[in-house]
């Protein structure tokens, strides 16, 4: 049973919620029904996923999360809206740093000056799930130390129930055929439950400083001694924002880097920066060898090898429009299920506006959202590391595209791709395959005599469970048939009663009974005890 404080938070943020709907959507409708005097000052209202985004921009804190959570997932909403949900900024108000010290200082379980020699008292950023301070320790490092805002697992809880409430009502009513809302909360609410710990985070960020160490692309060092479910340390990157940044057209070498740092995830690493909008780059100040950084490692998914070349094989077949490999790839990577002359006549739609094109003009972006609908139209759930990987690769082209107008996906990812393709024939990857499915065949053989002996076992146990479950029906039959006699023989004993009732004053009669009435009371006895054994 919920206890008063929270139905009454949840109530209020419900009236919230409510009051938010209503003023962003009956402009629309005043607008429509042309009552310009209401509809405020507004000429046209928004379209729809500008309604939605403002929405949950409105409402601020777990909303914009969500947001911002669907906006990596066009496989459960429309790409139109998924883009405009892109836009969502997650900027909130700080909280005191009096606060942010009792946290740090609880999770660490020392004072701020034992671990840090600087602590300033103004965040350098803050979101609705915490906020970053730029500090020293005392051995002079500079670091960023994120805090998570207090309170903010009780304010989740309260929006995830209200969405949850939501949800259930938008299938119970409009039974959407394209989505579930209810899966996709479930979903949000694992997602963020994981980013409220920021132990995740910190495994995160250790995996891709190890990735990345000895490249072109800069990862901050994590401190594995310093990272609690509340509090995460890190090296303090020096450098601006691509979001930020002014005058960066027409810097090629960016581009180039951060595709490459794409397929390095993607192809090699097989663990996938799922977010890499601008807000989450850094261009960096010297004196850095690096020229850029990556930064928010809370959104981020693994890729099995069986899934890198089967993404390696689809990237090159839907470049080179080889309906066969894409299908065969996407069989791979259980987009569908098997090939059909159906699929194939929608790969042929979906390729067909770049059968008289060259390389340079191939969306491979583009292409990748289509295929998930190719996908989604025959029923198929998009496995999540395949969804983020398409997304990452939109924004990713979309930010390229913003520091290099002239920016092709294809032409700067020839040379990675054509790496890829002498590294896949190396004579180190073909060994690498042959120890690794001698192992994978080595294992089943070990595990064979088990399996073999399982099998027998199960089938052992279901002979006697079939024999088990055929005596006990057996023996529910014979108590059915008792019952049904009883009954019967208990019917026929009343037939009698009544019978014998109606012949007392009928000849000939006996001590003055009639013979008839008699005998019907005897049989009508006899079947009353014969029935009353069977039941």
């Amino acid at each position: 049973m919920q206890s008063i404080p929270r139905k009454y938070r949840e109530a209020q943020r419900f009236r919230q919620l409510v009051g938010c709907l209503i003023k962003h959507e009956l402009h629309y409708v005043l607008h429509n029904a042309k009552i310009k005097k209401f509809s405020g000052k507004k000429a046209k209202p928004d379209t729809e996923p500008e309604t939605i985004r403002n929405i949950f921009d409105e409402m601020g804190g777990t909303f914009v999360k969500l947001g911002q959570l669907l906006s990596l997932r066009p496989d459960l909403i429309p790409y139109n809206y998924s883009k405009e949900l892109s836009k969502l900024q997650d900027e909130v108000k700080p909280f005191p740093y009096s606060e942010a010290k009792k946290i740090v200082e609880s999770e660490l379980g020392k004072k701020i000056a034992e671990v840090f020699s600087e602590f300033p008292k103004k965040p350098v950023a803050s979101a609705s799930i915490g906020q970053v301070y730029k500090a020293k320790l005392i051995t002079g490092e500079e670091v960023a130390v994120k805090v998570q805002r207090p309170g903010i697992q009780k304010i989740v809880s309260t929006d995830i129930d209200i969405m949850a409430f939501f949800a259930k009502q938008i299938n119970r009513y409009f039974k959407p055929k394209i989505f579930n809302p209810e899966e996709i909360i479930q979903e949000f609410k694992e997602y963020t439950e994981a980013e409220l710990n920021y132990v995740y985070e910190h495994e995160n960020l250790e995996k891709f400083y190890a990735n990345f160490r000895r490249t072109s692309v800069k990862i901050p060092r994590p401190y594995p001694l310093l990272a609690t479910k509340k509090v995460m340390v890190m090296e303090f990157v020096h450098g601006e924002k691509l979001s930020e940044k002014k005058n960066i057209k027409e810097n090629k070498e960016i581009a180039e880097e951060l595709v490459n740092a794409f397929f390095k995830q993607v192809f090699i690493d097989g663990f996938l920066h799922a977010d890499p909008h601008p807000g989450n780059i850094l261009i960096l100040n010297k004196p850095y060898t690096q020229r850029i950084a990556l930064l928010d490692f809370g959104i981020a998914t693994k890729i099995d090898p069986d899934s890198k070349h089967a993404m390696k094989k689809l990237f090159v077949a839907l470049i080179e429009r080889d309906i066969e490999q894409i299908i065969s790839a996407m069989i791979e990577l259980h987009l569908i299920e098997k090939d059909t002359p159906q699929i194939r006549s929608d790969m042929r739609d979906l390729l067909s506006p770049y059968y008289a094109v060259s390389l340079s003009q191939i969306n491979v972006p583009r292409l990748f959202i289509q295929s998930m609908k190719v996908a989604r139209k025959h029923g198929m759930q998009m496995p999540k590391q395949y969804v983020l990987m398409g997304k990452a690769l939109i924004t990713l082209e979309s930010v390229c595209r913003k520091i290099n107008p002239d920016f092709n996906f294809v032409e700067t990812s020839k040379p990675f791709i054509e790496r890829l393709a002498l590294q896949e024939y190396s004579v180190q990857t073909i060994r690498d395959k042959t120890v690794r499915k001698a192992a994978e065949f080595k294992a089943l053989a070990d595990s064979f005599p088990e399996k073999i002996n399982q099998y027998f076992q199960e089938r052992k146990e279901h002979e006697l469970y079939v024999r088990k479950i055929s005596s006990e029906i057996t023996l529910i039959e014979k108590q059915i048939y008792r019952f049904t006699r009883g009954f019967m023989m208990l019917g026929i004993a009343l037939v009698l009663l009544i019978a014998g009732f109606l012949t007392m004053n009928q000849p000939p009669f006996i001590q003055g009974i009639g013979i008839f009435s008699i005998i019907a009371f005897l049989l009508a006895f006899s079947a009353f005890i014969t029935a009353i054994r069977q039941i």
